[in-house]
């Protein structure tokens, strides 16, 4: 069997069943020379699953997995060229960072020459040079993620699999990483399968996003679109905060559905495909899409309301505020001048395209 030296990756009808549990189930997915593309979605949504199918740690009950045009399938993990990043970075603690790095050079049987061409190199790719004889117990936990990344690099692999390498990091140490690994990418143009539960980390790193929901693929696109169009319900409620009010379409002109929620406000949201009058939905608004001031304007979907409870969050401000008839909405403002405080009466405006309908 040649080994795949090419980096795109098609994933047919792939399934894995255990027992009478199906954690993935007829997947088709193709990832681009190249690309990153994150596998997204909640534990247990089969997304480290696929990742292991396609390392080699576990075999697909059904379905194909070729690299390159070479179907793998049935492939040992060490006859597959791919690099690997863990969780739980796996390093040798015995071994500096140098002898980690070249420890997969080392079992290639590369001449010492090579390893240490190969080794010097990625070591200043990823801005450990300074670090070299040092041990895992000395680094911090981003300089260890950082080993781990470059050990995986060192091969020349033309893809890497990350599985949730960011999650033992605290969130600014988190933010740094991830920029740090998407440029690292884009430097060496290796394609990248990243799996993540972490919404905000798959948005900013990914070409694109595979969304997975009980073991299925549900929605892929760029992050932009994913979030600008989520098109399943379970995608716009995984992809961030938002509002949910039930309603029932009243009327239906040009592109516009007029809906009344169970509280009786009226509110004009772009169709996206709902025409049957009397349809129940749920209305979807994500918090930075309402607009709060302090007098009516003429626009649509303009009402008033009070503002019941005040989250600073730094950058932004959260409000919750309470329509009359009842309805509750969540809205978020940018920290620039003094803030409403709870009670205030506002008014609360939301662009007909901001709002997703969803048929009950």
């Amino acid at each position: 069997m040649t080994t795949p030296l090419s980096g795109s990756i098609r994933i047919e009808d792939l399934s894995k069943k255990y027992r009478d549990f199906t954690a993935v189930e007829g997947l088709n997915l193709e990832i681009r020379q190249g690309e990153f593309l994150s596998l997204l979605g909640p534990s247990g949504c089969g997304k480290t699953t696929t990742l292991r199918m396609l390392a080699g740690f576990v075999a697909p009950t059904e379905g194909h997995i070729l690299v390159g045009g070479v179907d793998v399938s049935r492939l040992p993990p060490h006859k597959r060229n791919i690099g690997l990043v863990f969780q739980n970075y796996a390093l040798w603690p015995h071994m500096t960072v140098y002898q980690n790095v070249a420890f997969g050079l080392k079992i290639a049987k590369q001449p010492r020459s090579v390893i240490d061409q190969k080794v010097a190199a990625v070591l200043v790719l990823t801005n450990l040079d300074h670090l070299a004889d040092r041990y895992p117990r000395e680094l911090s936990g981003g300089q260890q993620q950082r080993v781990a990344l470059a050990r995986a690099i060192a091969l020349d692999p033309p893809i890497i699999l990350m599985d949730e390498p960011l999650s033992n990091l605290d969130r600014k140490l988190r933010v740094a990483m991830r920029k740090e690994i998407k440029e690292l990418q884009r430097k060496i143009g290796t394609t990248t399968l990243y799996v993540t539960h972490d919404q905000e980390e798959a948005l900013a790193m990914s070409d694109r996003i595979a969304i997975m929901n009980k073991g299925k693929l549900v929605r892929l696109g760029s992050p932009s679109d994913i979030y600008n169009d989520p098109r399943h319900e379970f995608v716009a409620d995984f992809m961030g905060d938002h509002s949910v009010l039930e309603a029932i379409v009243s009327s239906v002109r040009d592109d516009l559905a007029l809906t009344t929620t169970t509280s009786g406000l009226r509110l004009e949201v772009l169709a996206r495909g709902i025409t049957s009058i009397g349809q129940r939905v749920r209305v979807h608004v994500r918090p930075e899409r309402i607009k709060l001031m302090d007098y009516k304007v003429d626009e649509p979907n303009s009402v008033t309301g009070s503002i019941g409870f005040v989250e600073f969050l730094g950058a932004v401000v959260r409000y919750s505020v309470e329509l009359e008839g009842g309805d509750i909405l969540l809205a978020e403002t940018q920290n620039v001048g003094a803030p409403y405080a709870i009670g205030d009466r506002v008014w609360v405006t939301i662009a007909p395209s901001d709002m997703f309908l969803f048929r009950v």
